[in-house]
């Protein structure tokens, strides 16, 4: 360690050693450098700031956008479509085949049995050759 030295610090002298001059000489650094880092920080804040250009740049902006999303869900839409439309041909096939191979009576059956499916109720008519009641 230095000796301590007279130093003079708002008009009164103050004993003081090297180290204490060094701690003030880094916290004047530290000052300087936050303070630098604060008025670029400040600086970079302003620059992303936007532009205050035209009131409707914003609104075209936002339109242009909201037109290339509604051709890709048109896209999508269309291209759902053709899946549907391939799927209802092959149960519509699928159906047609499996109706050609019953009876009369079978066919009957198997209606009154769907639509009581869809009703949520098991009802038959009576007076059927299959009736068990």
């Amino acid at each position: 360690m230095s000796p301590a030295q007279q130093v003079r610090v708002y008009g009164e002298e103050v004993e003081g050693t090297d180290a204490d001059r060094k701690h003030l000489i880094l916290a004047a650094l530290g000052c300087l450098a936050l303070g630098a880092a604060a008025a670029l920080g400040w600086m970079a804040w302003r620059g992303a700031a936007p532009e205050t250009g035209s009131p409707l740049s914003h609104v075209v902006a936002e339109t242009r956008g909201l037109s290339e999303d509604l051709a890709v869900f048109r896209e999508t839409v269309r291209s759902v479509e053709t899946r549907v439309q391939r799927e209802v041909v092959r149960v519509r096939e699928t159906v047609r085949s499996e109706v050609a191979v019953l009876s009369a009576d079978a066919l009957a059956d198997a209606l009154n049995d769907e639509l009581a499916m869809f009703r949520g109720l098991f009802i038959r008519p009576t007076g059927g050759d299959t009736d068990n009641f």
